[in-house]
């Protein structure tokens, strides 16, 4: 939507997860199975579990958007007798002067400007495990053989109400995003996955709907 001189609504960008592990496919080979998704709207949470084709390892994979620490988590988990070897890249949204995405230690990377503010955004990865493994190519970080990881991500602007340019702070950014994501990665999932409940719930507990002789 183009709204003239107040700017646009555009899609910021997208987060590609892909498993190169060969142990699940599309097709009928080596299908999924037990699949379930879910969303839990009193805690925040939603995920979805299931199973490799003949049944020896299961997988889950949860997320939630946390307010006390302003980042999006994923934790993805197998349990059984696979590891995980996933590869996680970052596409930016059409028409917002993204620049290129850069991918080190563990993180991705990019940038850009729009008509007012300048934006930055990162993702961390964090594996998990005694034989897993995390490099980075110029496509993406890739992990491998691992029993769990972690996910974080972070975006913020330099956007001001207070300023007289409605900016501030630009030059702060990127290093900003990555204290971020860095603080929430050594904090942890547990931490994360309580504090963000904790938050959450002091919303939705505030009200309590019951409908009698409910199928």
């Amino acid at each position: 939507n183009d709204y003239g001189g107040y700017g646009q609504y555009k899609n910021f960008g997208s987060i590609f997860v892909e498993d190169i592990s060969g142990v699940i496919g599309f097709g009928s080979n080596n299908p999924a199975k037990d699949y379930v998704r879910y969303l839990d709207i009193e805690e925040g949470v939603a995920g979805v579990r299931y199973s490799n084709a003949d049944g020896t390892t299961k997988y889950e994979r949860t997320y939630f958007v946390s307010e006390p620490d302003q980042v999006f988590a994923a934790r993805y988990t197998a349990n059984g007798a696979n590891k995980l070897s996933l590869k996680f890249s970052y596409a930016p949204g059409e028409g917002i002067n993204a620049s290129a995405v850069t991918y080190a230690d563990g993180q991705a990377t990019f940038s850009g400007k729009l008509t007012t503010v300048s934006y930055n955004t990162r993702f961390n990865v964090v594996p998990v495990g005694d034989e897993a493994k995390m490099t980075a190519t110029e496509e993406g970080i890739v992990v491998e053989n691992a029993d769990e990881v972690l996910l974080i991500m972070t975006a913020g602007t330099d956007y001001d109400i207070t300023s007289k340019t409605f900016v501030s702070g630009t030059s702060e950014l990127s290093t900003i995003m990555e204290e971020r994501v860095n603080d929430a990665a050594q904090k942890g999932w547990s931490k994360l996955y309580a504090d963000h409940v904790v938050n959450f719930k002091s919303y939705t507990g505030r009200v309590k709907l019951t409908f009698d002789d409910a199928a």
